[in-house]
């Protein structure tokens, strides 16, 4: 299952990590769940999580969200879902309970990635690098193949206003030239 926000960077985020699903010969299995904005609000909800196990998903990849779900992703554990958490937004103070006990957490807080401050989308296709740096024989999957999906990524980048700077820069840059090839209606 794919849980991604309802804005300008989670939507291309799941996009992304869509194409990813399709390149791997998966998409037949895969669920993709956006919350309602005005019913749900932002975040991951038990509501979400309960339509998502209902049809059968045993593993959630959150896109710009989830944190600070630490209730939630519990909540997701104790129904025999593993999620994979992808956000950019700022954690939960040690204090106040740390983060999520997720199955992996992709944030920039957690790593010494150099680029600090991507958007929700660039966490998600970072996500498709490092699996593809370990998997890509695996799967079948030629080299560069992913580059096709920076038009979502560049596009939320800029979509979403983090810094213009480093590697956001190089996201926008070659995220504009793939948009400018690429055949996506819209």
């Amino acid at each position: 299952g794919i849980y991604a926000d309802y804005d300008c960077d989670g939507i291309p985020g799941a996009v992304v990590l869509v194409d990813f699903f399709k390149m791997l010969g998966y998409i037949e299995h895969v669920h993709v769940y956006i919350p309602d904005r005005h019913d749900e609000g932002y975040g991951v909800s038990n509501l979400g999580l309960d339509i998502l196990k209902a049809k059968g998903v045993l593993l959630i990849i959150t896109v710009d969200m989830g944190i600070t779900a630490l209730k939630e992703v519990e909540y997701a554990r104790e129904m025999g879902i593993e999620v994979i958490v992808t956000d950019h937004h700022a954690g939960i103070a040690p204090e106040k309970g740390g983060h999520p006990k997720a199955f992996a957490i992709i944030h920039p807080e957690k790593s010494s990635y150099p680029n600090q401050v991507p958007c929700g989308a660039a966490v998600a296709f970072y996500l498709i690098v490092g699996f593809l740096e370990i998997y890509r024989k695996e799967f079948g999957i030629i080299d560069g193949a992913e580059k096709w999906m920076l038009d979502m990524v560049g596009f939320a980048t800029l979509s979403d206003m983090v810094p213009l700077v480093g590697e956001n820069r190089m996201l926008v840059k070659y995220g504009m030239m793939v948009l400018q090839k690429a055949r996506r209606v819209g």
